[in-house]
């Protein structure tokens, strides 16, 4: 389980950043505007929303395992 639980950590960081590798990087001037971009572009909340709806999932999967 903790070999599957890896895969997805690193398969989530890899989708969460395919989106900034994208843009060139003008949009950001500072830490603070690159989080509002990060948090107002729909393509990295769809993003943002797939990968939780995995971790949701795998956690529960992973409690009732335990139970």
């Amino acid at each position: 389980m903790k070999k599957v639980i890896t895969k997805l950590a690193v398969t989530a960081a890899t989708l969460t950043a395919l989106p900034a590798m994208a843009h060139d990087g003008s949009e950001q001037a500072s830490v603070m505007s690159g989080i509002i971009h990060f948090m107002t572009e729909p393509d990295h909340l769809l993003v943002s929303g797939v990968v939780a709806a995995v971790l949701i999932y795998v956690v529960r999967k992973a409690a009732v395992k335990r139970s």
